[in-house]
């Protein structure tokens, strides 16, 4: 209210493309479509940072077609069906959250989280076998709690579907590696 209108998506208004400091907006423009990844981080104190990944597939799709044209026929159109973020070395996750638009606990994407200092070094979400996609026009929201400062590295979106290229990577902010003396012993 109060506000005009814009065009385009919801995920421009929760990180402005092109953003600096502790937020970053970035694009994937691949053949088989298009989408955006976007965080925020937050200083928790204690040493601690949350960082809130938003992932919206605009028009991603790798779809599984039968016939050719003029009769092709497209059987499904799945988007990605998992994210990956990466860990600095010696990074200690705490709590993760996933959150998508049909509240329904059951078709929750699954998270992995390393033991601190394990392989591979990285938070992995992964949607349910064959259901709950980040398909054409959705936004899921990701997050996750590091002992470790942002640095600039990527994220890597998994397609739902096998194929080339296996998987994408997007600039972001990830957790880098804790500071030396974050406990404050000197």
């Amino acid at each position: 209210p109060g506000q005009p209108f814009r065009n385009g998506p919801a995920i421009d208004a929760w990180v402005v493309p092109g953003a600096a400091g502790d937020e970053r907006h970035e694009r994937l423009d691949a053949s088989e479509g298009h989408a955006r990844v976007a965080v925020r981080v937050h200083a928790m104190g204690a040493g601690l940072w949350r960082y809130d990944y938003a992932v919206m597939n605009l028009d991603y799709a790798r779809a599984l077609t039968e016939g050719s044209e003029p009769n092709l026929r497209v059987l499904d159109a799945r988007g990605f069906s998992g994210l990956r973020v990466p860990l600095g070395a010696g990074g200690s996750v705490g709590a993760t959250t996933f959150t998508d638009t049909d509240m329904l606990a059951a078709n929750d994407w699954t998270v992995q989280v390393p033991a601190p200092g394990g392989s591979p070094a990285a938070v992995t979400w992964d949607a349910p076998a064959g259901s709950n996609t980040l398909d054409w026009g959705t936004l899921f929201h990701f997050s996750l709690v590091v002992d470790a400062p942002p640095v600039a590295g990527s994220v890597i979106l998994l397609p739902a579907r096998a194929g080339m290229p296996a998987d994408y990577s997007v600039a972001s902010l990830v957790p880098g590696a804790p500071p030396l003396f974050a406990d404050g012993f000197e």
